[in-house]
């Protein structure tokens, strides 16, 4: 290097350094990067931090890393070269390679990563590890990392000033930040990855800017990132100045366009209120027709300012001479902030010129201050007013409050500037899918111009335990507490009470319906009289309260709605044989003493009972299929679950468990209890039946199980079969093992020692898909054989439960990655999905060695291309959305 060019390359560093930009001449030649083994696996991954998940997020948002990466990625993983190589080239919109070379004989054009790989090989970016050779699938060191990315953004020279590879690369991201959050060590983790990955969306690149004498001359870009300048994707901080039609300078925008800083952004799909007057991190697009500015992701710019958000319940007050807040935080202590007085208050997305004592002295609202020095001059208030839909009219869309007639809300939209509604916050609905005992939360502003509905249909169902009467805010139901609507007395409510609240979409009791007052959950197991000269008759039974008791009934008993003056009448009635009743749910009534005074069994007489009396909803089975409703207890979500094809319960639910027996005299009271919806386990082999107190219902309030194990696990999760082995449990037992594939993932299940040869006396072959249930040690017990290629059926197979699916056919097209097939003939569509980003593996019937490799659509042959020779393709899904493919050749 002459004396010259290092006197320029010392200037220039010292600028970079300096400055934060470098102008630099060089040339430098491509460096093989180092080698590596091992691949990512998906593990339960708890406590991630809210920067990784926010990261997460945004990557995903940009395609950068594929869906299926989730919050329960090990962090700690190593990453495989080919993942970080693809989700660089996936930052630059490089996902399509339209050229004919294969570059390593590693990443033929079938593999995952073929296109991204193949086009930073082409664009000079990487050259592998020598010899055509990628190793895709060794984790990939921090020193290779660098160099693919920086490469990528335009820093190869200036690293090779640097000493080049490895260590000049490591040095220059530590330089530009790129390496920021990056742990010590040598091999690139899956948090490293995140943090290079986001660090790169912010980190300007280094463009060339001149030529002379055959030197290049590059700077540091003052706008312009690896993603910018691919793909038009900008990151950008600022002050929200503007939202929801109104801006914090006064006047109004459109209600599609936020203002931050002043400049006009397309905020569609974004709720830009909630940060009106803070300031923000987000990403935007620039639109290539209209250079239009279009928000893709917006988040909380953290300790750039004083936000303050409190939760008013009562007692709070702004004193209008000094300006002072007093309000009362979350552990009950008094607080006072100063408020400016020229502030800007904004009250359900309408601003609010004069009358601040009105809004903030308010019973209970959502306040949020925003401070830019020793006084709070910014105030975004969020007050709802609740309504449980009485009557409906749709003719002017208008709402009237079942618990006040007399008030009514106006839901036509043409009367507003702004207006939604939205089920449960999240999705959009229509005035004409509201329904009665539907709970609206509505926020309006105070001019009128602004309307935000929030529709909520949840409910707790149960018993009142505890009523706080003295602030007419609190009341207790199984075990919850509950605030409720100031509008709502509760002293007509009394404990013990069987209700039905209404939650609005905070959990906020709005109405409280008494079903069945005095009405009790009952298993009736056994009925006898005291003695055969006494007209007294006892009931064991179980409870609610989960305990199993002898009860006295009454000298007047009520059967199903006749009473029963002679004990041996009632008696008679309740038998099944000569010594015991039929063992059944029933609801029972007590008088004061604790005895029974009333029985409404399943048994309807219209003539003496009204439709409120207690029913079968769902049976255990009917006459054509026997026990339906066995095999398919799975719970989708804490609040809301499902039995079979029909039985619908929630959190709320009183689920009675008995044993499956004829004789329940032989089962032990252990054998019986009672809980709640909310505590069931998922178990494939129970028996469930459900009832009713109302002719139609949608929640079922109480719900009878048979051979319930909440122990019992039943895992299914299908799996590619490459082969069966033996190996070692933890006991030193030899059993069988299992090789196979679930996605792109190598996996080897170990049978458990007690089922013998459970995989080859199932006839188990390479090639199968099957499935594995373990027990709830998570020991494997049964292994199924889903489908088996030599059989030629190509059907739709009967879902593994709710969330698992499995389809197999003939291919019919490929598509933009949609791909379809048909059960009976590729000529058929029976069946589509996408598949864009989710595992392909490829099953080569006739390669004896090595069958199973990974894959693409593309790999796909089609009865469109190719009508005689069509791929079978087996199809994996959870909850309807791809999970695996598998191709057969």
């Amino acid at each position: 290097m002459n004396k010259s060019y290092k006197r320029l390359i010392a200037v220039l560093i010292s600028a970079f350094v300096l400055c934060g930009f470098c102008v630099l001449s060089a040339s430098a030649e491509n460096v093989a990067e180092p080698e590596s083994v091992t691949g990512i696996q998906a593990v339960q991954q708890e406590n991630i931090p809210s920067e990784i998940q926010k990261m997460m997020t945004v990557l995903k948002s940009f395609n950068i890393v594929p869906d299926y990466y989730d919050y329960n990625l090990p962090l700690a993983y190593e990453v495989p070269r080919a993942d970080f190589a693809a989700s660089v080239a996936r930052m630059m919109g490089k996902s399509s390679y339209s050229g004919q070379e294969v570059y390593f004989y590693d990443v033929p054009r079938n593999y995952w990563a073929f296109n991204e790989i193949s086009n930073l090989t082409q664009m000079g970016i990487i050259n592998g590890a020598g010899d055509k050779i990628f190793n895709p699938g060794d984790p990939i060191t921090k020193s290779a990392a660098y160099k693919i990315i920086l490469c990528a953004m335009g820093y190869r020279d200036y690293a090779e000033v640097f000493g080049g590879y490895p260590n000049g690369y490591s040095i220059v991201a530590s330089r530009i930040k790129l390496s920021d959050g990056v742990k010590n060590g040598e091999i690139v983790t899956m948090e490293d990855m995140l943090h290079i990955l986001y660090n790169a969306l912010t980190v300007k690149i280094m463009e060339p800017v001149a030529s002379s004498g055959g030197n290049i001359t590059y700077e540091v870009s003052d706008s312009e990132t690896l993603i910018s300048s691919y793909r038009d994707i900008y990151f950008g901080t600022g002050d929200v100045t503007g939202a929801n039609t109104v801006t914090i300078y006064g006047g109004r925008i459109d209600k599609d366009i936020t203002l931050i800083d002043g400049e006009k952004y397309d905020c569609e799909g974004f709720n830009m209120i909630d940060y009106l007057g803070e300031r923000i991190e987000f990403f935007y697009k620039i639109e290539d027709l209209s250079d239009a500015k279009k928000l893709l992701w917006v988040g909380s710019k953290e300790a750039a300012q004083d936000v303050k958000t409190i939760s008013v319940d009562k007692d709070a007050n702004l004193d209008t001479d000094s300006f002072t807040y007093t309000y009362y935080d979350e552990n009950g202590k008094k607080r006072r902030i100063n408020l400016d007085r020229g502030m800007l208050l904004v009250y359900n997305g309408g601003i609010i010129d004069s009358g601040f004592d009105k809004i903030l002295n308010n019973n209970r609202y959502e306040c949020k201050l925003i401070s830019n020095g020793d006084k709070y001059s910014v105030v975004v208030v969020r007050e709802y007013k609740n309504y449980i839909v009485g009557n409906i009219n749709s003719a002017d869309c208008v709402i009237y409050d079942k618990n006040d007639p007399h008030d009514s809300v106006d839901l036509n939209e043409n009367n507003y500037d702004t207006f939604s509604i939205k089920l449960m916050g999240n999705d959009d609905m229509t005035f004409e899918s509201i329904k009665t005992n539907d709970v609206l939360t509505v926020y309006k502003s105070k001019d009128n111009a602004h309307v935000e509905v929030f529709v909520s249909n949840n409910t707790a169902n149960g018993t009142v335990e505890e009523i706080d009467t003295r602030d007419n805010i609190k009341i207790k139901i199984n075990g919850s507490e509950y605030r409720v609507d100031e509008k709502l007395t509760l002293d007509k409510y009394d404990v013990g009470d069987s209700v039905t609240a209404y939650l609005n979409l905070y959990g906020e009791i709005v109405y409280i319906a008494v079903s069945n007052s005095e009405y009790q959950g009952s298993f009736l197991i056994k009925a006898g009289l005291e003695n055969d000269f006494d007209d007294t008759l006892y009931i064991r039974q179980l409870g609610e309260d989960s305990k199993v008791t002898s009860l006295k009934c009454a000298e007047k008993l009520i059967i199903d709605g006749t009473m029963y003056k002679n004990a041996k009448d009632a008696y008679r009635v309740l038998l099944a044989g000569e010594n015991s009743i039929t063992p059944q749910f029933a609801l029972i009534k007590k008088n004061g003493n604790g005895e029974i005074k009333e029985i409404d069994t399943t048994y309807y007489d219209p003539a003496k009972e009204t439709l409120n009396s207690l029913q079968v909803d769902v049976p255990f089975w009917d006459d054509n299929i026997e026990k339906t409703y066995k095999a398919r207890l799975l719970r989708a979500s804490a609040n809301a679950a499902r039995i079979g094809e029909k039985i619908v319960f929630d959190a709320n639910t009183k689920v009675f468990v008995v044993p499956y027996v004829s004789d329940y005299d032989n089962a032990s009271e252990d054998d019986f209890w009672v809980t709640i919806g909310s505590k069931l386990a998922n178990d494939t082999q129970t028996y469930a039946q459900s009832y009713k107190t109302a002719e139609n219902i949608g929640i079922t309030k109480y719900m009878l199980l048979t051979n319930y194990d909440p122990s019992r696990v039943n895992a299914e999760t299908p799996m590619l079969v490459k082969g069966i082995s033996y190996g070692m449990d933890g006991d030193g037992n030899t059993v069988e093992v299992l090789d196979g594939y679930q996605g792109v993932a190598l996996v080897h299940i170990k049978a458990d020692e007690s089922v013998g040869n459970l995989f080859s006396g199932n006839g188990v072959l390479p090639g199968d898909i099957v499935t594995i249930k373990k027990d709830s040690y998570g020991k494997v017990k049964e292994c199924t054989v889903a489908y088996d290629y030599r059989t030629d059926e190509h059907k739709a197979i009967t879902a593994l439960n709710d969330i698992t699916g499995m389809f197999v056919g003939y291919a019919n097209s490929v598509v933009d990655n949609v791909v379809k097939i048909g059960y009976a003939s590729g000529a058929d569509v029976d069946f589509a999905i996408n598949a864009m980003s989710k595992p392909v593996l490829l099953y080569d019937k006739s390669d004896k060695n090595n069958p199973i490799s990974t894959a693409t659509t593309g790999d796909i042959v089609t009865y469109l291309n190719d009508p005689g020779n069509c791929s079978t393709v087996f199809i994996v899904t959870n909850r309807m959305q791809p999970q695996m493919f598998v191709i057969y050749k």
